[in-house]
């Protein structure tokens, strides 16, 4: 079996407020750009909470409510909420290079944490487990998915 990380998830779920700032996926800002190279990339998605779990055709009805675009809601029950969706590829060859990259991502992302319901990160760290990066998630917040659903955490 293979330790690296090619495809990884990690989520970091903060509290939600009305706030409106850096929502828009169309600033500059949406890029991080870390000397010629394109170190992560994200778009903020508007979500509506709907109170009813029980439309839903998942089949996860035990779930306490569901996810819809908030332009695709036609009524007004529901709360409105923010998820940042963050994608990277880190450098493939350093270590090094991946933890500064890795800490230069969390860094951009810090100041969005309270105005959104989360942040998910994906995409290719090129980092087998004990490596920084993922230590350096942790103290950022963020949460292994892969480690939340193999319950190793």
């Amino acid at each position: 079996s293979n330790n690296s990380s090619s495809n990884n998830s990690s989520s970091n779920n903060s509290s939600s407020n009305n706030s409106s700032s850096n929502r828009s996926s169309s600033n500059p800002g949406d890029l991080l750009v870390l000397g010629d190279f394109r170190a992560a990339q994200r778009v903020c998605l508007q979500l509506r909470l709907s109170p009813n779990s029980s439309n839903s055709s998942s089949g996860n009805d035990n779930l306490p409510g569901t996810y819809a675009p908030a332009a695709a809601a036609t009524d007004d029950a529901g709360d409105v909420v923010y998820v940042w969706l963050v994608n990277t590829h880190l450098d493939h060859a350093a270590p090094t290079i991946r933890a500064r990259q890795m800490q230069a991502i969390c860094g951009w992302m810090e100041s969005l944490k309270q105005g959104c319901a989360g942040i998910i990160l994906t995409g290719d760290l090129n980092a087998p487990p004990e490596e920084q990066v993922h230590a350096t998630l942790a103290e950022h917040g963020f949460m292994s998915t892969h480690k939340v659903c193999h319950r190793t955490v």
